[in-house]
């Protein structure tokens, strides 16, 4: 949406991300008027997912990485939190890390 001017024109251009608990819009989530297109098309950007295996978002976060081209995940054990990375965790993140390192 930001490539197409509708959202996020007044900051610079949105390059990488990193979802912690998000899940998609629509569905279990209502979604917005604004964000009815945002999915009409695969993201192109580096992303990495986060959640937790008893998170409130973990039924829709599937259908959010699906909206990524090549994404990476993190599945925690826990809920709707910021997790302590393991050693498993950890080798992602890196991974991500480099990849977005790669770009700049």
């Amino acid at each position: 949406m930001q490539a197409q001017g509708l959202c996020l024109t007044n900051v610079g251009k949105v390059e990488h991300v990193i979802i912690i608990s998000g899940g998609k819009l629509g569905g279990t989530f209502p979604s917005p008027k604004l964000a009815e297109n945002a999915y009409s098309s695969p993201i192109n950007i580096p992303s990495l997912h986060i959640y937790g295996e008893t998170d409130a978002v973990r039924l829709s976060a599937p259908k959010l990485i699906e909206a990524y081209v090549d994404p990476l995940v993190i599945v925690h054990p826990g809920g709707h939190e910021v997790p302590k990375l393991d050693e498993d965790g950890l080798k992602i993140m890196f991974k991500f890390l480099k990849k977005i390192n790669a770009i700049v």
